[in-house]
């Protein structure tokens, strides 16, 4: 037997009954060690955006109605120096003698107006269409004048109604006072024919007399 090599027992008789049998010996345990730490992560720098407004739309409540073709979003006249309503109203009633025109701050063409007596009609209507159908802002900020979103298509019937009764108030005034002319002229020439008819029976009344009062002449001749 080679002396370096361990001994070794030979085959282990079976246990009695009721004896457990020898457990081998457990391999040795791994003294304990400490969890390793891990690094805690760096934060991860993100751009930070400026919140975005809310789009507005014509269902959102506050919502604006669409802006007319030629004028700026956001331009409304918020300190409600100018409104629509009154605008509207002074063109209409007023226009004539240019107090529109001075409400907005255009107070040279005011004055024009108010020489030409409304630029005589013309320029009236063409005033009282733009400030309505919202071509004409204020002077001093051209913002859009407050109140037109909520009540331009009112108006715009109103203001349609008007001027329609207005023209065909000046066409039955234009035809009135030509018929009344023509009446005129047809009175005053029936009148004169009248008048040219009795200078007539006159003259052939007075002829007669002439003649008798001059009776020796003839025998005479």
């Amino acid at each position: 037997m080679n002396p370096q090599q361990p001994y070794q027992q030979g085959p282990q008789p079976n246990p009695a009954y009721g004896q457990q049998p020898p457990q081998a010996p457990m391999p040795p345990q791994p003294a304990y060690q400490q969890p390793q730490q891990y690094a805690q992560p760096q934060p991860v720098y993100q751009p930070q955006y400026m919140p975005q407004q809310p789009v507005l739309t014509p269902q959102m409540p506050g919502a604006f109605a669409p802006i007319p073709p030629g004028l700026h979003a956001d331009t409304f006249d918020e300190d409600h120096n100018h409104t629509y309503t009154l605008a509207v109203l002074l063109s209409l009633f007023l226009g004539g003698l240019g107090v529109d025109r001075f409400y907005l701050g255009y107070k040279l063409k005011g004055v024009l107006k108010l020489l030409t007596l409304g630029g005589f009609g013309i320029w009236y209507l063409a005033d009282l269409f733009r400030i309505t159908w919202g071509g004409i802002n204020a002077k001093d900020n051209d913002f859009q004048l407050e109140g037109f979103p909520k009540s331009n298509r009112i108006f715009k019937l109103i203001v349609g109604i008007v001027v329609g009764l207005q023209i065909l108030m000046s066409v039955l005034i234009i035809l009135l006072a030509f018929s009344t002319t023509s009446q005129l002229q047809q009175n005053a020439a029936e009148r004169s024919n009248q008048a040219q008819m009795g200078e007539d029976a006159l003259d052939a009344s007075d002829a007669p007399a002439d003649q008798a009062d001059f009776p020796a002449d003839d025998s005479v001749n």
